[in-house]
């Protein structure tokens, strides 16, 4: 909404995932918010909240060190879990983001807006 009424075309409100928080809670309840509620990721909570480790999670070939917050990509690794990673290729939970990844993902997917 503007001063003037609704905005133009029926936009929607929303916003980007990556968050400042460091509070799940409150991070949780501002997405829930706007018009187009989003999952809220936290880096500052978490190097796992950032989205490059929550997307390279079941991703071959990652080496990532939580204590030094990095994120790298080894070929060698990478031709050695490829196999497995094929072999679970048709199983879409196999994949998805687990809790010790993102402390938010599955409280936003099944919470109800307030």
């Amino acid at each position: 909404m503007t001063d003037e009424g609704p905005i133009p075309g029926n936009l929607l409100t929303t916003a980007m995932a990556v968050m400042p928080h460091v509070d799940v809670d409150r991070a949780l309840a501002a997405a829930l918010l706007l018009d187009v509620p989003f999952w809220p990721q936290l880096p500052n909570y978490s190097y796992y909240e950032d989205m490059y480790v929550q997307a390279a999670e079941h991703f071959p070939g990652i080496i990532l060190d939580i204590e030094k917050r990095t994120l790298r990509f080894s070929i060698d690794k990478f031709v050695e879990e490829l196999d497995e990673t094929m072999q679970h290729f048709d199983d879409p939970d196999c994949f998805d983001v687990s809790a010790t990844y993102s402390a938010v993902y599955q409280r936003f997917l099944f919470c109800s807006r307030p």
